[in-house]
């Protein structure tokens, strides 16, 4: 037996009598009764808490009421006093002098008190008092408790006011004091005796109140207001809160104990009965018993139930227990009888698992090569997109005529465009009427007619040549200082090869969105003949030609062009006239020539083009005009046929279209190249996932070569077909033989291979490591070399298994394609600097411009901390930001004098422009969002879309902070250059509201504290 089996049984044990009535408590008293006692303790706790809450929330009322009319009481006092200093002292002062002092209607003081003199009657026992040490008049000294306060105000000088309860003759009242310092409109009364009036020396004397100083604390305003009936009447009501509440708790902890009885004690008696039938417990007993060798005894003789309940629970725990002890032997029989189960299935598993390791890892090898596949018809769709190269030929410069008259319609000064237009020398042309040169009119252009009123025009009045060229007339008054004008400037815009090139741009655009569909079929469509299908319905349906279709080349007896797909207005013309790539009416065709040269070919017009008289007829009868064939050749080897297209019209495809149209038929040759070898990787998968059972057969037949290496010395236990053929040597030779006899010297060969194998014994895998092995025929040979350790039951590592891939076409194909994307990286850094000299051809003035805005912003965003991916897409935006300027007349890029309103707005237009012109180019940046967005500010003030803060790209932001800095230091048709801190100021004064601040920093730092300067290739330097 313990102490937690019989407590009750040792009244004299080692903690004394002290702990009797504990004890007997404890054992004396029903659960019901000690949830009663500790409830009524709680209870009474908590009703004398709520008591001592209420009071002190009404003694806080009271404290805010007593402040609240102590403040009307100061506040009627301080009213009293203003008015005195505000308006009787001046009047006084003016009437009677400065030396005259009436205290009644000019001391502040003195009225104040007479005041609250008068009001104390209505306030009962209030008090108001203004003391003073040292106070002229003896009533208002401050006594004991108002000196001790004047010395709180002066230890706390940071102090305006104290206020609080106090016992002030007994009673209890609410006392607010205030310090009271002294100014200098007050020392005239209570200075030096000599400065104060004669009337108040007279009255008061020279000895008190006075020897005052400005900011000196020598008295205290104080109010006081009696709270002693309210405080008894919070106290009253305190204690009657208690007793109700007490009553109250007292009738719920009745019902409380009521119920506690009926749910709780009644169960819990029940309970116990179920126990003493369990273990025979006689009923009534009340001393414990014993019965056998276990000493298992009862508490039942307990007041507390739950005494009774909890030693009934420890007797059952114990036979729980022993119940508990045979369960763990017979556990332990069978955990036996299981481990031994277990060995035999692991063996099984591992040997299963093996199998399941080497399988999954050549299904990831095939997945990783089809993935690669993926990867280049990617790199084949990104290709395609970039064939914006040649678009920038469609954008040439136009040098217009311009020339400006006087009155009477007498050049003043021509342009040399117009002089060249004219015929005529320059200074003939001067003071000659120019409708009678250029253009040959009987009468002025209309704009002129109205000369001086109408000075500028809107539209522009259109003039047709008799050779069929097109002009636009625009006229602008040029106006003198004071108003009147002096002379009119004419623009003759020639429309003639701009609509040929809008008619021009509108086919490329086509063009482009043609190429765009295509290249989203190679990328979705997995079928070759529904690729090729895909591709004709595309070139008809969005390039709006009347037939497409594509033959591949036969190598039978009459090398026939056999068609696959096409699309359009066809109507069996491909049945009627069979076509060949023979030297025979039916070969030298379009179709035919493309696929015997290799090259596209075109037939501008099928009505008179001798090589296709074998199909004159029939093409006229569907409406074809003119076609193209464009050889498919995946590289310079593989040749599959061809694509023919038709137009409707004769000349459709002009010398752009040819080259855009060829970069369609080489990415659809190499999306046929792809398809065919995803094909065939498809069905190496097939074959590979049929051959999973075979495993044996697997290892020695496989396409890759497979190792078995020996642990401790790297030699070669077993190899399969595949190494022998990859390696050129014969079983025997390799059997037997070291792993590392076939490197040959150097860091990729047995440099690499001794530090690879190092981690064999540590049960490393090696995966996909790339190495050089010598063939025996002395040539060396890339492999990729996966290894994989074998473990015996011990876990030890025995032997590798090593499989071995030749790669070495691989790694010739991964420098072809990195060449290729070096060559398309320049090729788009050349189309960027292409447009950007377009541009810049239009306007002399800015030349070099876009370039130096480049130059600047990549040293911001360098300085910025920006990777050099988005560093390379924000000089590229850079270098084409104004493209959009290409629609702006170069007359209002070079005016030299102030723009108007609509001027400004047209030029404006620009970043529109340029960003309908960039916007279907996939760059791999946001360049189109850099154009439209390089005028806007962070306040939503700039143009053309008001964007504000986050919603401007960054990129665009260090554009505008580049482009503004350019444009102050440079010269300008309107202005020369300005100073490089007139530009410093521009972006202090805005950052934050039209400059991101972290630009402007990166900007000021580049040129303030690491002297930046431009290189000086694209023109003029930023002056000093």
């Amino acid at each position: 037996m313990n102490d937690r089996t019989r407590t009750d049984q040792e009244p004299e044990n080692n903690k004394g009598r002290s702990s009797w009535l504990g004890r007997t408590l404890k054992d004396s008293l029903s659960v019901q009764s000690k949830f009663f006692l500790v409830a009524g303790l709680i209870l009474m706790v908590n009703c004398l808490g709520t008591a001592l809450i209420i009071y002190q929330a009404e003694k806080k009322q009271l404290v805010e009421r007593a402040f609240d009319k102590s403040e009307l009481v100061m506040a009627a006092v301080e009213a009293s006093r203003a008015y005195v200093r505000e308006e009787l002292r001046p009047v006084m002062h003016s009437r009677f002098g400065h030396d005259y002092f009436l205290p009644e209607a000019m001391s502040t003081s003195y009225v104040g008190r007479a005041v609250m003199e008068r009001f104390a009657p209505l306030v009962g026992e209030y008090v108001y008092r203004r003391v003073a040490i040292n106070a002229r008049n003896p009533l208002y000294e401050a006594n004991e408790l108002e000196q001790r306060m004047i010395a709180f105000f002066v230890e706390h000088p940071d102090e305006v006011e104290w206020h609080g309860l106090l016992k002030v003759e007994g009673k209890d009242k609410f006392k607010r004091f205030q310090p009271v310092r002294f100014k200098e409109e007050c020392l005239l009364c209570h200075g030096r005796p000599e400065h104060a009036p004669p009337g108040l020396v007279e009255i008061y004397g020279d000895s008190l109140g006075f020897g005052r100083t400005s900011g000196e604390l020598a008295g205290l305003v104080t109010v006081g207001v009696p709270v002693a009936a309210t405080l008894v009447e919070a106290r009253e009501k305190a204690i009657l809160i208690f007793l109700v509440v007490s009553i109250g708790l007292a009738l719920v902890l009745l019902a409380l104990s009521f119920f506690f009885h009926r749910m709780v004690v009644t169960n819990l008696h029940g309970i116990l009965e179920i126990f003493r039938d369990q273990d025979d417990v006689p009923p009534g007993e009340s001393e414990p018993s014993f019965a056998g060798t276990t000493e298992k005894r009862y508490f039942f003789y307990h007041k507390d139930e739950l005494v009774q309940l909890t030693a009934a629970a420890n007797g059952m725990a114990e036979n729980l227990k022993q119940k508990k002890e045979q369960l763990r032997l017979y556990n332990q029989e069978l955990e036996q009888r299981v481990k031994e189960r277990t060995r035999a299935l692991q063996k099984s598993e591992q040997a299963l698992r093996e199998a399941r390791d080497y399988l999954d890892l050549r299904v990831r090898q095939r997945t990783a090569e089809l993935e690669q596949a993926n990867v280049e018809l990617e790199e084949s769709r990104r290709r395609i997109e970039m064939a914006h190269r040649d678009w920038n030929d469609a954008f040439d410069a136009i040098q217009d005529p311009i020339f400006i008259h006087d009155r009477n319609l007498r050049i003043v000064h021509p342009n040399p465009a117009y002089v060249q237009r004219a015929g005529l020398p320059l200074e003939e042309l001067r003071g000659r009427v120019y409708h009678e040169h250029f253009p040959r009119l009987s009468e002025p252009l209309p704009s002129c007619r109205d000369f001086p009123e109408k000075l500028s025009q809107e539209g522009g009045d259109e003039v047709t040549l008799p050779q069929g060229e097109v002009l636009v007339s625009r006229s602008f008054g040029i106006r003198r200082a004071d108003g009147t004008c002096r002379h009119s400037i004419h623009i003759l815009e020639d429309l003639t090869e701009l609509r040929r090139f809008a008619i021009e741009l509108q086919r490329l655009n086509r063009s482009l969105r043609t190429i765009g569909r295509a290249n989203e079929a190679l990328v979705r469509v997995t079928d070759e003949v529904d690729l090729l299908k895909e591709i004709c319905r595309i070139l008809v349906e969005s390039g709006g030609y009347q037939m497409a279709w594509v033959g591949y080349a036969e190598t039978d007896q009459g090398h026939t062009v056999r068609p696959v797909a096409h699309a359009g207005h066809e109507e069996g013309f491909l049945q009627t006239v069979p076509t060949t790539w023979t030297d025979n009416p039916q070969g030298r065709g379009p179709t035919g020539t493309a696929i015997v040269r290799r090259q596209a070919v075109t037939s501008r017009d099928l009505q008179n083009d001798p090589d296709c008289v074998a199909w004159r007829e029939e093409a006229s009868a569907r409406g074809y005009g003119s076609v193209i064939a464009l050889p498919l050749v995946d590289g310079e080897e593989l040749l599959y046929g061809a694509l023919s297209i038709y137009a409707a019209e004769p000349n459709a495809f002009d010398t752009h279209e040819v080259v855009l149209l060829s970069e369609l038929a080489d990415d659809l040759a190499f999306g046929i190249h792809m398809l065919r070898i995803r094909a065939e990787r498809e069905a190496a998968v097939r074959n590979l996932a049929a051959s999973e059972n075979r495993f044996q057969e697997l290892f020695e037949h496989a396409p890759a070569g497979y190792l078995l290496l020996r642990l401790r010395d790297g030699v070669i236990i077993q190899v399969n077909e595949a190494v022998i053929r990859m390696l050129g040597y014969q079983r025997e030779e390799l059997v037997d033989s070291s792993l590392f006899s076939l490197f040959p010297a150097g860091t990729n060969g047995l440099t690499r291979a001794e530090s690879l194998f190092g981690h064999f014994s540590d049960g490393a895998l090696l995966k996909d490591q790339e190495l050089l092995v010598r063939h025996k025929n002395g040539e060396s040979i890339w492999i990729s070399l996966t290894a994989q350790p074998v473990f015996d039951e011990a876990g030890r590592v025995v032997e590798y298994r090593a499989s071995i891939l030749d790669i070495s076409k691989r790694k010739e194909a991964e420098q072809g394609r990195q060449q290729l994307t070096e060559r398309l990286q320049r090729s788009l850094v050349q189309t960027i600097q292409a447009i950007a000299t377009t541009i810049e051809k239009r306007d002399p003035y800015t030349a070099g411009h876009q370039q130096r805005v480049a130059e600047l912003a990549v040293a911001i965003a360098r300085e910025m901390g920006l990777d050099e991916q988005r560093i390379e897409g924000l000089r590229l935006g850079a270098m084409i930001h104004d493209i959009g300027k290409i629609y702006v007349p170069a007359e209002l890029l070079n005016r030299p004098g102030k723009l108007d309103e609509l001027e400004f707005r047209f030029i404006r237009t620009h970043s529109e422009v340029g960003y309908e012109i960039i916007k279907g180019v996939d760059f791999p940046w946001p360049v189109a969002e850099m154009v439209v967005q390089h005028h806007e500010w962070l306040d939503g003030s700039g143009y053309p879309n008001n964007l504000c803060g986050d919603e401007i790209i960054m990129e665009a932001r260090i554009i505008a902070v580049a482009d503004v800095v350019e444009a102050i230091t440079n010269h300008r048709p309107y202005r020369p250059a300005l100073k490089l801190d007139r530009a410093m100021q521009e972006l202090r004064e805005h950052q934050g509201s039209r400059y991101d601040p972290a630009v402007v920093a990166a900007c000021v730092h580049l040129f303030q504290e690491k002297d930046f300067t431009w290189s000086g290739v694209w023109g003029a330097h930023p002056p000093a």
